[in-house]
């Protein structure tokens, strides 16, 4: 739907129908810095977390809300167990 929106072209069949979004929320990589001296994980986590907690304050009834490498350090099921905590979250 965002590329749609920004104009790329977009292969599908027929009439393509995309809601319309606003504001977009988006946590996409992290500074990766040493400073906090905390892991990776660690550090992914707060960033999500401060993005998150972004999105549900500020958010209008239709945002779109991005985040890149959210269950990055875990197996599968503890990344898809995040993934649908902070969808709960949101929704």
């Amino acid at each position: 739907a965002a590329l749609v929106r920004l104009g790329a072209p977009i292969p599908c069949r027929g009439e393509p129908t995309i809601g319309v979004f606003d504001p977009v929320f988006a946590d996409v990589g992290d500074a990766q810095s040493a400073e906090g001296n905390v892991s990776t994980y660690v550090g992914h986590l707060r960033v999500a977390a401060a993005a998150v907690a972004e999105a549900r304050s500020s958010a209008t009834l239709t945002p779109l809300v991005l985040l890149d490498e959210l269950g990055s350090g875990t197996d599968a099921a503890q990344g898809a167990a995040l993934g649908r905590a902070v969808l709960e979250d949101l929704v």
